[in-house]
């Protein structure tokens, strides 16, 4: 087996906004959709693209163990696959889909998942 290529992902963002404005538009699905909006989630797919090749065949995004960057995207996926638009996007992605299924097997996460 060949051991993955390493990729470097950073993720920023500035909002020009009170700080529970922006935590309301990652952790509401309303607030994503708002969010996203059409432009959105036409750029959804290159963004989902490259999370895609940087899991490869690994479940984690920065090495052998849950980190951070899992924990942040993990979230924002969620909320993805509940819109219609997002689930069917997602599902040309199977890595993301991976490694977003292992994440839903922990506690922590469907103990906090929306209903």
């Amino acid at each position: 087996m060949n051991a993955p290529e390493t990729f470097t992902l950073n993720l920023s963002r500035f909002n020009r906004a009170p700080r529970e404005k922006v935590f309301d538009a990652f952790a509401t699905q309303a607030g994503l959709a708002a969010w996203t909006g059409p432009r959105g989630m036409r750029e959804m797919a290159g963004q989902l693209a490259a999370l895609d090749k940087a899991y490869g065949s690994v479940d984690f995004l920065a090495g052998a163990r849950l980190s951070g960057a899992d924990l942040f995207v993990a979230p924002i996926l969620a909320y993805l696959q509940l819109m219609p638009e997002g689930g069917q996007l997602m599902a040309h992605y199977p890595n993301v889909l991976g490694a977003q299924n292992l994440l839903r097997q922990r506690v922590s996460f469907t103990s906090t998942h929306p209903q």
